[in-house]
C-alpha cells in the first residue's frame, strides 16, 4: 500500500464487512464494484434469475459495508440499463452519502455502457450514444472534481483520449470485456 491510489483491488460480488476485514488484512486496498442501475425495478428486470446479481440492496449497500472495514471503494453505472440522468445523479447522490456518512468518497466513477458484443445486439430502450455519454461524463467531472473516471475498455481509444482528464483512468486492453 503505497501511495495513494496504489494497492490491490478486487472486483467481485458483495461480501459482509467480516470478510471484507479479513481481506483489508490480507493487503486489500479497495473494491470495485459497478452498481449497475440505481433503479430499483430496472436492476430487478435485468438480474431477475441471476444467482450472483438478484439481490438489489445487498448489491447497493456493499460500498458502506467496505468503506467500514476501512477499504477504498469504486462505485458507477452501466450506462444503458435505465435512464442515464437518474442513473449518473444517482451515483453523484452516492458518492456525496458516502462522503457524509463516512467521510470518504469513492475514488472513481465507473462508466461503462452496453454496447453489441460479437455481434449480438443489445436490446434497451435506454442506450446511449456517444455524445450523451460524453456529456454524462462531464457531469461527473462537473459535480465531484476529485472523483476520477474510469473510462472503459470497451470503448473507442480516441473517444477515451478526448475525453480523460487528470486523475482519471484508462483501461486499455486488459482482456475481452463481456457483460454478465
Amino acid at each position: 500500500q503505497g501511495e495513494r491510489g496504489s494497492g490491490v483491488l478486487l472486483c467481485s460480488d458483495y461480501f459482509s464487512r467480516e470478510d471484507y476485514e479479513k481481506l483489508r488484512d490480507s493487503g486489500l486496498w479497495g473494491m470495485v464494484q459497478w452498481d449497475e442501475t440505481l433503479d430499483r425495478k430496472s436492476y430487478r428486470n435485468w438480474h431477475k434469475g441471476s444467482k450472483r446479481k438478484a439481490n438489489f440492496e445487498e448489491r447497493i449497500d456493499t460500498h458502506d459495508r467496505a468503506i467500514k472495514a476501512g477499504l477504498e471503494v469504486a462505485t458507477g453505472c452501466l450506462f444503458g440499463l435505465s435512464d442515464f440522468r437518474y442513473d449518473v445523479l444517482m451515483q453523484i447522490e452516492k458518492a456525496r452519502y458516502l462522503g457524509e456518512e463516512y467521510s470518504k468518497k469513492p475514488f472513481v466513477f465507473g462508466t461503462p455502457r452496453l454496447k453489441p458484443v460479437h455481434g449480438f445486439q443489445v436490446d434497451s430502450p435506454h442506450l446511449v450514444d456517444d455524445h450523451t455519454y460524453e456529456t454524462s461524463l462531464m457531469v461527473y467531472k462537473i459535480a465531484e472534481p476529485e472523483i476520477a473516471r474510469w473510462l472503459q475498455t470497451r470503448e473507442d481509444p480516441i473517444l477515451n483520449h478526448r475525453n480523460i482528464l487528470k486523475r482519471d483512468i484508462y483501461t486499455y486492453r486488459c482482456g475481452e470485456v463481456k457483460p454478465g
